[in-house]
């Protein structure tokens, strides 16, 4: 398995902040862990700038993560998020469950 640049715009990381506060993941986290996990992955990530807005998915708030892909020219979109699944790729860049992603092999 190769190397991957995880991307993100600042639609994605405000969503990210906003389920990480959620109260259910209060038992399995504490906040000051997910605070951190946060910035770890902020700081990680390349922030790209999305210009073109989608509208691809069945739930239209997932088309941040389709203009995303699109604008960072991603090679896969990992996601559990069944709306952004059953697509299977969008324009042609594969759509996989993180599972799927440890065996990933992208077409060349």
């Amino acid at each position: 398995m190769g190397s991957y640049e995880v991307c993100a715009s600042a639609e994605t990381l405000h969503e990210l902040n906003e389920v990480l506060l959620r109260p259910k993941f209060n038992r399995y986290l504490a906040r000051s862990e997910r605070d951190t996990f946060l910035e770890l992955y902020e700081s990680y990530a390349v922030l790209v700038e999305v210009r073109e807005s989608v509208k691809a998915s069945r739930d239209p708030r997932d088309d941040k993560f389709l203009a995303l892909v699109a604008a960072c020219g991603a090679s896969v979109l990992v996601s559990s998020d069944k709306d952004l699944l059953v697509l299977k790729s969008f324009k042609s860049i594969p759509i996989i469950k993180a599972a799927d992603f440890l065996v990933f092999e992208p077409e060349r």
